[in-house]
């Protein structure tokens, strides 16, 4: 077991995991027709993925510009997340006023 950890191998697991979610999601939103589009958990998904990428390069030795690439995106999709998540909030606080 000690292998899985010593150099961030668990790191790799989790990243197919996070990839092999998204598809299932992505599929049961197809196949049973959620609403509210991919977005609501898109964001969320791609903000976690950036940031253990983002640990693996730098436990992997990776140049210092992959990591700020993969921090900026993580931002980016974070902000997104806040976008979709608050966007409701927001509306209705201005029908209110």
């Amino acid at each position: 077991m000690n292998w899985l950890f010593a150099g961030g191998r668990i790191l790799d697991v989790i990243l197919v995991l996070v990839l092999c979610e998204g598809v299932l999601l992505t599929l049961l939103h197809r196949r049973l027709g959620w609403s509210g589009g991919v977005g609501k958990w898109a964001a969320t998904l791609a903000a976690g993925f950036l940031l253990m990428l983002a640990l693996r390069l730098a436990l992997g030795g990776a140049a210092p510009v992959w990591l700020a690439l993969c921090l900026l995106g993580s931002l980016c999709a974070h902000l997104a997340d806040l976008r979709i998540r608050l966007s409701p909030d927001i509306r209705t606080r201005r029908a209110g006023s």
